[in-house]
């Protein structure tokens, strides 16, 4: 088991589509598939919409997000 294996049966029951949020500001078609908890209003934590798996990215940049949908 890899570690997006392990990320998506640690998350997978925890996180609800329904209850995600596109990011404030985002312009990256990227963002359709990311989205942040309606709980989360800082907006620190990301998750795969496609996966449900937690992903860590940092900054700005959706580039990280784009390598994780690989």
């Amino acid at each position: 088991m890899d570690r997006s294996d392990k990320e998506v049966l640690e998350t997978e029951g925890h996180h609800d589509d329904k209850e995600t949020v596109p990011r404030r500001g985002a312009v990256s078609v990227i963002w359709m598939f990311f989205g942040f908890k309606k709980s989360n209003v800082n907006q620190t934590t990301i998750y795969c919409k496609c996966c449900r798996a937690e992903v860590v990215a940092g900054g700005d940049n959706a580039s990280s997000l784009l390598h994780h949908l690989n």
